[in-house]
This record gives C-alpha cells, structure tokens and sequence, in this order.
C-alpha cells in the first residue's frame, strides 16, 4: 500500500472516530441548568459570581443582570456551588438531571460577616 493510500485510510479513519465522539455527545448532552444568583437580603442580582458543578468542568459566570447557564450537562445527580468574593460560597441541594430536561434554579447567597463580631 503506498504512503499517499495509508495516509488516507488513517485520515478517514480518524475523522470518522471523531464523527462518533462528536454524535455521542450531542446524543447523551443536552441538559442545562439556569437562573438568577441574587443577593440574600435584598434579592439584588449579583454580577461576576461563579456557578459550578464540583468535580466536573460544568461552570458558568453571573452576567450583569445575575443569570447564569450551565449547558450540555449529562443525565445524573449534581450539587451546584455559588461563589464569588465577599459572599459566603452557597452548595444547592441535589439537581437531579434528566435527558433533555432544563431545570431553572434561582440562588440567594450571603454576604459573608465584615464587621469582626460574632453573630453579627
């Protein structure tokens, strides 16, 4: 088989591996979860606050208005975690993830105590 052949068989083959990985992804992917990270006692959006999925690479960032979208998460159980600094980091219960279900989850978290006091 000559080097121009082989090299061509290898192209295919591998373009076609990615074609599957590709298809299986969009097949088994297509959940999200979204909603509004607003401050605690004044129900303010909070812009700039990270929304994640622990031990995964499923994050997003608040926009200005406090929206966050976390796309293409695979049916299964997950908590999310909200941080962003001078706030106390927020762990939502368990989000059961369903195939081709969105789910909207609005969050509140706290402004973490500046004052130096306890219980205050």
């Amino acid at each position: 088989m000559s080097k121009t052949l082989q090299n061509t068989v290898i192209f295919s083959i591998l373009l076609f591996l990615l074609s599957c990985l590709s298809n299986c992804q969009k097949t088994y992917a297509q959940s999200a979860i979204r909603g509004t990270v607003v401050e605690y006692e004044t129900n303010e959006p909070i812009a700039g606050a990270k929304v994640y999925i622990p031990g995964t690479a499923f994050s997003s960032m608040t926009d200005n208005e406090g929206k966050y979208e976390i796309q293409d998460i695979p049916p299964g159980d997950y908590e999310l975690v909200v941080t962003k600094q001078g706030y106390l980091d927020k762990k939502t219960p368990t989000q059961k993830v369903k195939k081709d279900v969105d789910i909207a989850l609005n969050i509140q978290i706290e402004k973490k105590n500046t004052s130096g006091v306890a219980g205050n």
